[in-house]
């Protein structure tokens, strides 16, 4: 009888590291854009995501199936905003699902918060190495959540040089957290600062994940050479990005068909100041050299992304493979 294996966040974590996952992620964005020429089989789901009558709630589905991993994997995210003040828990809860891409045996149930996270983070360190100046010295952080911390250190581990980041996010307490438990851990200074404007303008990187559905990071504040991660905007009604950013920025999109329904150039598109042949390209492209990332020291980038399933493909197979390597998880009968 076919057994299909657990895996609680606990055994999850061990299992990959964020060096591995950065390299995972730029294969996965590669093969991605490959597939969408034909270049190797490829199959998703169209992006999902919707609210329910709880405020602040997102719920959103993402699944897929890309050559050469031999699975198909599905994962279904909880995003409940409040929950941390209200019930003391976590605001997001994932559940990955792997099943035999020949077959569709199941073959694991996974916690999946934790590797979203994770592959996220690096999915930005991986924009940021193609768009973003080669030496950043400071980063701006908007948004102080779990996110954020794997974000930084994705961060910091490819760019050694950094030597301060400003945090912002709207409760104080989160940044101040934030902004401790980062400078202990990563060696660098990490100031928690009172406004968005404070963490945005001179810095070179800006990395925001918030779940704002109006603009908290504005065109003011953005000068020259700097590059700007928008990575919160992943559900049709949310926005980052003061839309005038990107009239005068390259933009790029981890997938044009999600970020013009649920990405933050969504409302600039339906309110027509920014148009799809405004977009630059989708970043895959970049990963395989079909276009140029960053050309000089003094435009202005943008990477909008939605969160690719070809990324959760790469990533969930891989913990799933280093599982079975180490032998950990419950076997259970289907």
């Amino acid at each position: 009888m076919p057994q299909i294996l657990y895996l609680s966040r606990k055994e999850i974590e061990p299992l990959l590291t964020m060096a591995e996952t950065v390299k995972f992620v730029e294969e996965a964005f590669g093969l991605y854009a490959k597939s969408k020429k034909g270049e190797n089989p490829a199959a998703f789901s169209p992006m999902v995501a919707f609210h329910t009558k709880i405020p602040n709630s997102d719920i959103d589905y993402r699944a897929g199936a890309m050559d050469p991993i031999p699975i198909v994997e599905a994962i279904q995210g909880f995003g409940y905003g409040d929950n941390p003040s209200k019930h003391g828990i976590p605001s997001v809860y994932a559940v990955g699902i792997l099943a035999d891409l020949e077959t569709g045996v199941p073959l694991s149930v996974m916690e999946a918060y934790f590797l979203s996270f994770l592959r996220t983070g690096a999915a930005a360190a991986v924009a940021s190495k193609h768009l973003a100046r080669a030496n950043p010295r400071v980063i701006g952080m908007i948004g102080s959540g779990n996110l954020a911390r794997h974000t930084l250190r994705a961060h910091l581990a490819q760019y050694s040089q950094v030597g301060e980041v400003r945090a912002w996010s709207r409760t104080s307490g989160t940044r101040e957290k934030f902004a401790a438990e980062m400078s202990e851990e990563l060696n660098v200074s990490v100031k928690q600062v009172a406004g968005a404007r404070e963490a945005v303008e001179g810095v070179d990187i800006v990395y925001a994940t918030t779940r704002s559905r109006e603009a908290v990071v504005m065109d003011e504040w953005v000068s020259e050479g700097m590059h700007l991660n928008s990575f919160g905007s992943d559900a049709p009604g949310k926005q980052e990005f003061d839309p005038k950013i990107f009239n005068r920025a390259k933009v790029v999109v981890d997938s044009l068909d999600q970020c013009k329904i649920g990405g933050d150039i969504h409302k600039p598109l339906a309110e027509g100041t920014f148009k799809e042949s405004d977009v630059y390209a989708e970043f895959g492209e970049i990963v395989n050299g079909w276009k140029k990332g960053r050309e000089d020291d003094n435009e202005i980038t943008v990477m909008d992304s939605t969160g690719l399933a070809a990324l959760d493909v790469f990533t969930l197979y891989r913990a799933y493979k280093a599982a079975l390597n180490k032998g950990v998880g419950i076997k259970l009968d289907i």
